[in-house]
């Protein structure tokens, strides 16, 4: 009799085996879709609803960055519902990333019923598409977004990509430049003197969010440092002189912006002829 109980145990634990083997095996064969989902028209809002057939699919839009200034992107989750029977359900979240040359520059996991997710803001070279990425969708609920990417406009912006003192951003007498630092970008400025005469260079760190720094060196030339003209500039600090000096008719000095805290630092820049 017990010779029997135990046949019958191991039938049942064999088919029980088996059976969640074939479970297994099935959720494993499930791969991934990668929808394109077309473009994103900078300064209008797109309401997009999304349903996965996997939970591991990836859903891409694209948007070009702006001729000028920088750029922001936001995100909302408006709804959730079951596929089912087209009941909404309460929570729930997503994962979303935005890519530029193959660099992470943005990760948001935006909840149902916890408003709006807006980026740092960004300053890239015209032209550069940008990857946006939603992912993380059960595949039994469909999602409905609110897609918005801002260009934020100034009436004198930085020059992308000023990277390199080779290609550093013209400054103006008597005019404020406006210039936004990204984690482990490099602003370049030069000031080529329209007269002979002194000029006094100032920098701020114009951020309306708390803390936050940005440092700027002084050069003489592109590749000489004015040693002891440098400052770590700090937000809520004010303005900055970096150097007030004279300069003969056409002389170059050059200003050069790096170690953002954080992303998306707003620095201002002028240069004023006191003399």
């Amino acid at each position: 009799m017990r010779k029997e109980i135990k046949k019958v145990c191991k039938r049942i634990a064999l088919a029980a085996a088996v059976f969640c083997a074939v479970i297994t095996l099935g959720k494993s064969d499930v791969k991934a879709e990668e929808h394109q989902c077309g473009n994103l028209t900078i300064g209008q809002e797109k309401t997009v609803t999304l349903s996965s057939s996997s939970s591991q699919d990836n859903f891409y839009f694209h948007f070009t960055t702006p001729k000028s200034g920088s750029f922001r992107m936001s995100i909302i989750l408006t709804e959730k519902r079951r596929k089912e029977d087209n009941s909404p359900v309460d929570s729930g979240y997503a994962s979303v990333k935005a890519t530029i040359d193959y660099k992470d520059i943005w990760e948001t996991s935006p909840w149902l019923g916890h408003g709006t997710d807006t980026s740092p803001e960004y300053a890239y070279p015209a032209g550069k598409d940008c990857t946006f990425r939603i992912n993380s969708l059960n595949d039994y609920y469909k999602y409905t977004f609110k897609i918005k990417v801002e260009n934020v406009k100034y009436s004198n912006f930085e020059k992308e990509g000023n990277n390199f003192a080779n290609a550093a951003t013209k400054l103006k007498k008597n005019k404020t430049t406006d210039g936004i630092l990204n984690k482990g970008d490099t602003d370049w400025y030069v000031f080529k003197a329209p007269k002979t005469g002194k000029y006094k260079f100032s920098i701020v760190d114009a951020d309306t969010k708390d803390g936050g720094w940005v440092h700027c060196a002084a050069y003489k030339s592109k590749t000489k440092e004015d040693y002891g003209k440098s400052h770590t500039v700090w937000q809520g600090n004010g303005w900055y002189k970096i150097n007030t000096l004279k300069l003969k008719k056409g002389k170059k000095y050059y200003l050069k912006i790096t170690s953002s805290s954080r992303e998306g630092i707003h620095y201002q820049i002028k240069v004023k002829k006191v003399k």
